[in-house]
């Protein structure tokens, strides 16, 4: 979790009463800055909510990780349209006055991480974007490596 710079909140200010507690020995809670990469590469991640920054969503293809988008402002929405489009991605919906209502969260999150057939298809989808992006850089990595032989030759 992250805050606005300047704002005096705090996880256990923002977060339901009890709820650090409640959740302690099934997840975790970092305050500030945490390593991205780091997380999606870990092996139990099945899902990341993301704002579908350009970064973001790049870093989560390369790790096969799905997408829950809930963009903010600026080339956000454009970009998690995009991800849907390409189906590795689900955007939670606000409701007619901008706000996160808890049964659409729920929704999104169960049909990103379901077994069912909408679940699968994202799994395989993104499995093969990922793989096409690994390609892809291996082939570019290679051309810049002949280029750069070319002009040491």
């Amino acid at each position: 979790m992250r805050f606005r710079k300047g704002e005096e909140l705090t996880a256990e200010k923002a977060l339901p009463h009890g709820y650090l507690d409640r959740v302690k020995d099934r997840g975790r809670i970092i305050q500030g800055w945490a390593r991205q990469a780091k997380i999606l590469n870990h092996p139990s991640i099945g899902g990341f909510v993301s704002q579908c920054g350009w970064n973001s969503a790049l870093e989560s293809i390369n790790f096969g990780v799905l997408i829950i988008a809930l963009p903010g402002f600026f080339e956000q929405p454009l970009n998690a349209r995009c991800l849907v489009d390409l189906g590795v991605a689900v955007e939670i919906k606000r409701d007619s006055g901008g706000k996160l209502r808890r049964d659409e969260m729920a929704r999104v999150v169960g049909e990103v991480m379901g077994a069912g057939k909408r679940g699968e298809t994202l799994k395989r989808n993104m499995k093969k974007m990922s793989e096409d992006l690994k390609l892809r850089r291996e082939e570019e990595i290679d051309a810049a490596v002949q280029e750069l032989e070319k002009l040491c030759n």
